[in-house]
């Protein structure tokens, strides 16, 4: 895994493709089928956390994830700084992997046809005061049950490689329901019946 920076963001370079085993009709193609890509059900990412000074005595730091990126899979979770700037630091924050479920699939379809749709960060900050990501999902579900809890929630931009592969496992795996008109009852005909 390579990346780039420049003064306002860090540009990623990672190979697809992610989480597959590559078979002898495989090798020589750059890219999945959307059948491949729909029966893939992890997606390795890294997730980058900006700190920033504080702005009053009583908080130091303030810290917020801004992006996830495509990420090669790691075993171990790493925090490491990769940018530092007059009014903010970025770090990597690597190790981590989205999951799709086909029972949350409701929750990614409308999450995808809101205005803005997000992946959602959820982490718990250490005694140090640095959040340490857990779980990155695409689920606004699964969002809110966090974020009513003790758990911070970040919404960032979807990267285009994972808006990508999650369209393609909902189209293989959700139906939305058509939604039918209630037919209107004739309350006249009703009334008259009860009448005779």
């Amino acid at each position: 895994m390579g990346y780039r920076s420049s003064a306002a963001c860090v540009f990623f370079c990672v190979p697809l493709p992610l989480c597959y085993t590559v078979t002898s009709q495989d090798k020589g193609r750059n890219t999945l089928s959307s059948q491949e890509q729909a029966s893939i059900t992890q997606f390795p990412v890294a997730v980058i956390l900006e700190k920033h000074p504080g702005v009053t005595r009583w908080a130091t730091h303030i810290w917020k994830a801004v992006a996830v990126v495509v990420a090669e899979p790691q075993q171990t979770r790493q925090l490491h700084k990769i940018n530092e700037f007059a009014d903010r630091t970025q770090y990597l924050y690597a190790g981590l992997s989205v999951q799709l479920h086909v029972d949350q699939c409701e929750s990614y379809y409308h999450n995808f046809k809101s205005p803005q749709p997000s992946c959602y960060v959820m982490a718990r900050f250490t005694d140090e005061g640095t959040p340490q990501p857990f779980l990155v999902s695409m689920s606004f579900d699964e969002a809110q049950a966090h974020a009513e809890g003790d758990d911070e929630v970040y919404a960032v931009p979807i990267p285009p490689e994972l808006y990508r592969w999650s369209e393609q496992f909902m189209l293989a795996h959700y139906f939305p329901e058509k939604k039918h008109k209630r037919k209107r009852e004739d309350w006249k005909t009703q009334a008259g019946s009860i009448r005779a």
